[in-house]
């Protein structure tokens, strides 16, 4: 094998979260704190690139610092309720990498408790971590 190991963002690259979770919060937030602003799917991918989507809401739509973290709770509570689909073929590309024997690293900024139900690290009684730190211990199983 010759790449011994995968790093991989969660969001975007193994999943499809921002049309699906990320861009509808996004959506609630902007329908309460500013209704006369409407942007397409399209429209929120280019702004969270160019200029970022800190500079979105601070710069452009100058959010205040108890709007950004409405915004944040509201991104938080759909990220903790839906779980994103995972991109055609990614989940087969995966588990066909680690029964040839690879190791698979994921690296994001989603919720932890997201990361490890789609990859069936976390079922319905399983607890999720409370802090990022302790999701960051190594498992001795990957998908």
């Amino acid at each position: 094998m010759r790449y011994q190991c995968l790093v991989l963002d969660h969001d975007d690259t193994v999943v499809n979260s921002t049309a699906t979770i990320n861009y509808p919060a996004f959506v609630q937030t902007l329908r309460t704190l500013r209704p006369d602003v409407h942007m397409t799917l399209d429209d929120f991918f280019s702004y969270s690139f160019e200029p970022g989507f800190g500079a979105l809401c601070s710069d452009i739509l100058h959010f205040s610092d108890s709007e950004m973290d409405f915004q944040y709770r509201t991104w938080l509570e759909s990220a903790r309720t839906h779980v994103p689909d995972t991109f055609p073929g990614m989940r087969e590309l995966l588990q066909r990498y680690h029964a040839a024997g690879g190791h698979i690293c994921v690296v994001s900024h989603s919720v932890p408790e997201t990361i490890l139900q789609k990859t069936g690290k976390l079922s319905d009684e399983d607890e999720a971590p409370e802090t990022p730190a302790e999701a960051a211990e190594p498992e001795l199983e990957t998908l």
